[in-house]
């Protein structure tokens, strides 16, 4: 009993623990160390009206079962709340090569000021902030605001320098914006190392968690351009598959919700090569044309080569499975004469006909795929797993082999 007990309060301390890290986006002023100067002069004869200017030095915030660590080398607060307003002239706080600097008015009803960040690491951004990716690197900011503080408006520019998009490295990332009643507003340009820019315009729907106006609606609409080189982009969002070189274009209009995108445009390759997970080797010569149909992808006679023999796609998919899209003409993939080396399971010709049905965001496969002239690499059963020994069995006819 006394050690249910004691595991019941191990439990319910490791719980509000995490409480505690969950509901911790400002960290404690008693986790806060360092040296701090100047004075605050407080006026209560007819409402609250405080006035202060400080200066400080060597500022350490530091909590180790919260974790967080932010260090200052000087701050400056220098201003006044009055109204349940707070100005701000200024509030400055650097180290090093970093800098978060404003002045200006928050808090009111007419609130303004200008706002500038330099060399802002990323990483602590996404500590607190919900991003549809991982993204690193140095954030360099200036932004001017307005509005009130239950409908704040600010127009900006951002960039960020030597970052990453799911830890694959991205050169600069650069963008102007604005945010009003609910929704951000912006035009990006992305820069791959050694590679040509994607432009990527629109809006989005975004709530701020101060503010108690919201966006009018959920809809999104973005305009993706990219060319050639600029294809590697693709490379940043999956694994699946990398873009290597080649030409082409995509010029895609995305509307509808996140939940339930809706694109219209086209995706066209020439001459371009891929790897992927799934295969060694790469895909040469890729070549054909893809449409994006509101809700629907169509692909028109998409090839390439791969080894010795060709994969064909062409047919259409819905984008996702919220709509009853009605599909006549399916996508298949066919493939023939594919020489497959795969390490430790097959080696040999493949031939076959895949059909994929369902959704692009869920996709389902059925098909039949033909074996010839190849090795199938079966275990050893005599030999313990530990010292795993293939041994290759001759398929010396063709054999079918129905996957689904």
């Amino acid at each position: 009993m006394l050690l249910q007990i004691q595991h019941f309060y191990e439990i319910q301390a490791l719980l509000e623990q995490q409480q505690r890290q969950e509901s911790g986006i400002v960290p404690q002023l008693s986790d806060l160390k360092g040296i701090i100067n100047g004075e605050i002069i407080l006026d209560t004869t007819k409402s609250t009206n405080v006035n202060f200017k400080l200066n400080g030095e060597n500022w350490v915030w530091k909590n180790q079962e919260l974790n967080y660590l932010y260090n200052a080398d000087s701050i400056i607060a220098e201003g006044s709340f009055q109204n349940a307003s707070l100005r701000l002239l200024p509030l400055r706080i650097q180290s090093k090569n970093r800098l978060i600097a404003f002045s200006g008015n928050i808090g009111s009803q007419d609130q303004h000021g200008k706002l500038e960040i330099e060399n802002f690491p990323l990483d602590l951004l996404n500590k607190y902030i919900k991003l549809p990716v991982n993204i690193t690197g140095n954030l360099n900011a200036t932004a001017a605001l307005s509005g009130s503080i239950n409908n704040p408006h600010a127009i900006g520019r951002a960039s960020i320098m030597n970052g990453a998009i799911n830890q694959k490295p991205l050169n600069l990332a650069d963008s102007s914006f604005s945010y009003t009643n609910g929704r951000l507003y912006f035009g990006s340009e992305l820069k791959i190392i050694n590679l040509e820019s994607v432009n990527i315009n629109g809006s989005v729907p975004y709530s701020l968690p101060f503010a108690t106006v919201t966006p009018e609606s959920n809809k999104i609409e973005l305009h993706i351009q990219v060319e050639n080189e600029g294809l590697a982009v693709l490379n940043l969002f999956t694994d699946e598959f990398a873009f290597q070189k080649g030409e082409g274009e995509i010029d895609i209009k995305v509307d509808g919700t996140w939940r339930s995108p809706q694109l219209n445009g086209i995706a066209r390759l020439n001459d371009a090569i891929f790897s992927t997970r799934m295969l060694p080797g790469q895909l040469t010569q890729v070549t054909g044309e893809i449409n994006f149909d509101f809700d629907r992808i169509i692909v028109k006679n998409l090839q390439g080569n791969y080894s010795l023999g060709k994969v064909k796609a062409q047919g259409e998919i819905p984008i996702d499975s919220n709509h009853n899209t009605q599909i006549d003409n399916p996508l298949t993939v066919n493939f023939d004469k594919l020489l497959l080396n795969l390490k430790g399971l097959y080696q040999g010709n493949a031939s076959g006909r895949l059909e994929v049905i369902g959704a692009f965001l869920n996709p389902n496969i059925s098909g039949n795929v033909n074996l010839s002239e190849g090795r199938v690499i079966l275990p050893d059963n005599n030999i313990s797993s530990q010292s795993f020994s293939p041994k290759p069995k001759q398929i010396k006819r063709n054999r079918k082999l129905k996957s689904e």
